[in-house]
């Protein structure tokens, strides 16, 4: 980034060199008629302030004096435009290089020239809809010193007008450069050096528009979250996760919080957090506290959640009063101080108590109910009965809240992040009682979120023991299955008899809704709908499952041909297959069946989509049995869009040849996928239970080995290669091994134009080069393949280079005496070789090869390329 950087930013070394104006934009200027608007407007303005001039010298920024022009001049734009669109690309490039942070270090200095050409324009840039993005980037380019000194400017305009920060802060474009700020703050080692906490006085001097203005809202979340150094978090199940950033490692790494063992998350926030952050997140939490709590500026008492702006406020106070307070605990208990502890303990909960109160109103609101949902997960443990308690008394009002489009996500939380058996037995019952007003009101999700929170095994073994006993765990299942029983019992589609609403008990359930019931049960088959197929999946894996399981044996084969056929019962009917596998009792006689409708099953959208999971998922016997069933019905096979896909694996043609070399090819599939699986063992990344077989469907590309990566990466064409360095470290570092950048392919580089051809030759490229393919993908493309600048790239960065290869396009001959000495061969094919006019040299169409050319120098080699031309 070095060069680049100082070309940006091209700055003068003495006063006579800056009179000189050899900074890169003074020579930048708009056109006449920009220029007389600008002048026109440089006029009105200097009437207005009673006589006094802008003067602008050679396109440059001056300090604005008081009373001077508030605005940005036409003739100003040109050269910050230009800034923008240098530094956009400077930013661009630090992202891609690996070692980015050490680079922006070394060349931070390098843009000072640009803050000092643009001081006393910064808050008029900022609120610049367009070059609002030069403040970003140079901060994001200069480290500390470039937070320092935005920090040191709106400070020193704070003091002339006290309200600007907080006009920033609302403005839908400076806002952004206040959260950027706070971007950086976060990633800093150490930021006792910024005058943090003057800034930090001006942005609350009225912290009332945090809750009224939405970007300022944004401001206040990044402020929180940002000085406790916390850059996401999220919900997941029975935790949050927060990802904190370390300045340590320079490094981001995810944190869980749980309720009932937080040292490893008061640890981390212990160590990232220093004596400066402390502070600034003490003065700032204090202050919403304050404003959320005050009743006169809305508060508790006004409801502030039933606003966007202070929704977002509240959320962002929650999870960092969890990840100070619970690191300060810890402190205070390693220096043995109980009356801090139990200080600070009081203090924690204080806003959560405030907020518990009004549970039932939160969870109503649109706004409100985020606020909820983030308070069930962070709430102690003593809070979160008394949710519990609130949610299943008599006078909350349950009924109202699973009828409601926020508020039913609310219950969908609380069970999730329940930890305690004996509490999730008390909400299931509580729940089961209102089954039927669940499924009125079409919140079918509150019952998916219980039945998956019953059937994941990992929570079981979890909580049982120290939460609850594996009994009360089974309670709760079968208090959810007899509550489904007797609710579709009573109320199941009309016109069923008793036996069918009991024997079609997984249809019923899987149409869930009465408004997909139908008198036809093949009807009502087709209606099965996504959280009726999720609570089947669910109930899959409950210690009593046979109401599944007999439900699916009595199906007959229409109605099971119509589930599996249905887009959400297939997935119902594969989960089934792989969960009960080892119940010879269910499975065998199931897998009959299902075999019996194959041949029809193969021939729709969804049911052939079974039909290969039963394929993979079987044994070779039963597989010759399949095909048995499938080889009568062959021709429609051919004539289907469905069938046509099964038929290569099938392989019917051969198997009717010979059954005996059909059964040694499928055992020659099974051996490689065999092998398969010992790779993956090998490098670790086999996660597979041991019932399954590794299929084309489980293995990711992420369990792949590093070598195979790089095999794989180098079929990708040149951009996606350096998209791919993005995705993740790893990937990144398999990009950038020497491996790699042994054979260089930079096919198609031509076609995106001489300069970004040379851009991606330095980036891909390396000491480590031995081999280099410049080439278009089609034939008798018009590109030229490399210019000499290239050639001279290769010869500096690529010292053991020995062979290069042009393919399809067109080659300047000053390209070959400028390669390296070290090229001893030289491939050309479908290649013309042009002087510097244009004008065509020689023509290469069958691959020819030029062995030794740089041993003859320029002349010999001119007259080679003459000779050997077709």
């Amino acid at each position: 980034m070095g060069k680049r950087n100082r070309d940006i930013a091209a700055a003068t070394t003495s006063p006579d060199e800056a009179a000189k104006s050899s900074f890169k934009y003074a020579n930048i200027e708009a056109d006449e008629a920009v220029n007389a608007h600008s002048k026109h407007k440089r006029r009105q303005a200097r009437s207005e302030a009673g006589g006094f001039s802008v003067k602008l010298e050679e396109g440059a920024a001056t300090d604005k004096a008081k009373g001077g022009a508030d605005f940005l001049g036409e003739d100003e734009r040109p050269y910050l435009a230009a800034i923008k669109n240098d530094l956009a690309e400077a930013v661009q490039i630090a992202a891609d290089e690996e070692d980015s942070r050490k680079e922006q270090q070394d060349d931070g200095s390098s843009f000072g020239v640009i803050w000092d050409r643009i001081r006393g324009r910064e808050v008029l840039i900022a609120k610049d809809k367009e070059l609002s993005f030069i403040l970003e980037n140079l901060m994001r380019l200069t480290g500390s010193a470039g937070v320092a000194h935005a920090i040191s400017i709106f400070i020193r305009e704070s003091e002339e007008t006290p309200t600007l920060l907080q006009d920033l802060a609302c403005h839908s474009c400076a806002s952004h450069i206040l959260e950027e700020i706070f971007e950086r703050l976060a990633v800093l080692p150490d930021s006792a050096t910024i005058a943090l906490d003057r800034f930090l006085d001006f942005l609350l001097v009225t912290p009332s528009i945090f809750i009224d203005n939405q970007y300022a809202a944004h401001v206040a979340e990044k402020m929180l979250l940002r000085l406790c150094r916390i850059v996401s978090y999220k919900l997941e199940e029975t935790r949050v996760l927060f990802t904190v950033y370390d300045p340590t490692t320079a490094a981001a790494e995810e944190v869980p919080y749980q309720k009932d063992d937080t040292t490893a998350f008061a640890a981390v926030f212990s160590r990232v957090m220093d004596s400066t952050n402390r502070k600034a997140i003490r003065k700032v939490m204090a202050v919403f506290e304050n404003l959320i709590e005050a009743p006169e500026v809305g508060g508790l008492h006004g409801n502030v959640w039933t606003t966007a702006a202070g929704s977002v406020v509240v959320q962002a106070l929650l999870a960092t009063l969890v990840a100070y307070r619970t690191s300060k605990l810890q402190n205070d208990e390693s220096s043995r101080s109980k009356k801090k502890s139990s200080d600070s303990a009081a203090v924690s909960i204080q806003l959560f108590d405030k907020l518990s109160k009004k549970f039932a109103a939160l969870s109503l609101d649109v706004y409100g109910s985020r606020v909820a949902e983030l308070l069930i997960a962070l709430a102690p443990s003593a809070l979160y009965l008394e949710l519990i308690d609130t949610v299943c008394g008599s006078e909350f009002g349950m009924d109202e809240i699973i009828q409601n489009n926020n508020a039913h996500h609310v219950l969908i939380k609380l069970v999730e992040f329940c930890t305690d058996i004996p509490l999730l037995l008390v909400l299931t019952k509580a729940l089961c009682e209102k089954l039927d007003v669940i499924l009125s009101s079409g919140h079918g999700m509150i019952l998916v979120g219980l039945s998956k929170k019953l059937s994941d095994g990992d929570q079981k073994k979890a909580m049982c023991g120290r939460h609850g006993s594996a009994s009360e765990w089974n309670q709760c299942q079968s208090l959810f299955v007899t509550a489904l029983k007797k609710s579709y019992g009573e109320h199941g589609p009309q016109g069923w008899t008793d036996d069918q609403k009991r024997d079609y008990f997984v249809v019923v359930v899987g149409a869930l809704y009465p408004k997909n019931f139908r008198k036809d049960p093949k009807i009502t088959t087709q209606n099965i709908c996504m959280p009726g197929s999720q609570i089947i999946q669910a109930l899959c894996h409950f210690k009593e499952n046979s109401v599944i399981n007999n439900s699916f044996l009595k199906l007959t084969p229409e109605l099971l041909l119509e589930y599996c056929s249905n887009v959400f019962g297939s997935f119902a009917v594969e989960k089934l297959l792989s969960t009960q596998k080892g119940q010879k009792n269910f499975y065998q006689p199931f897998l009959k069946s299902l075999i019996d409708i194959a041949p029809e099953l193969a021939l729709t959208k969804f049911g052939s989509r079974t039909f290969d999971f039963i394929w993979k998922s079987v044994d070779l016997k039963t597989r010759e049995l399949l095909v048995e069933k499938m080889l009568p019905v062959e021709p429609k096979l051919r004539t289907n869009e469905f069938g046509r896909f099964l038929l290569g694996k099938l392989n019917l043609g051969f198997y009717r040849r010979s059954a005996d070399a059909w059964r040694t090819q499928q055992m020659a599939f099974e051996k490689q996928k065999a092998d398969l699986r010992t790779i993956l063992e090998m490098s670790g990344s086999a996660s597979i239970l041991p019932h399954e077989i590794v299929t084309e469907r489980s293995v990711q590309i992420e369990d792949m080995p590093n070598e195979i990566l790089v095999k794989i990466f180098k079929y990708l064409p040149l951009e996606d290669q350096r998209k791919s360095r993005r995705v993740s470290k790893r990937w990144r570092s398999n990009l950038n091994t020497s491996t790699f950048f042994r054979d260089v392919s930079l096919v198609n580089a031509a076609p995106l134009g001489v300069k970004k051809m040379l851009r991606y030759v330095k980036g891909v490229v390396s000491v480590e080069t031995r081999s280099v393919t410049l080439a278009c993908s089609r034939r008798g493309a018009i590109h030229v393949l490399a210019t000499a600048t290239a050639a001279t790239i290769l010869a500096e960065k690529c010292p053991l280079l020995e062979k290069v290869t042009f393919r399809n396009g067109k080659v300047p001959v000053d390209v070959f005496n400028r390669l390296p000495s070290t090229v001893s061969l030289i491939v050309l094919s479908y290649v013309c070789v042009i002087n510097e006019r244009g004008g065509i040299i020689a023509s290469y169409r069958d691959e020819t090869e030029i062995r030794n050319p740089m041993v003859a120098g320029a002349e010999r080699l001119y007259n080679k390329l003459r000779s050997r031309r077709l």
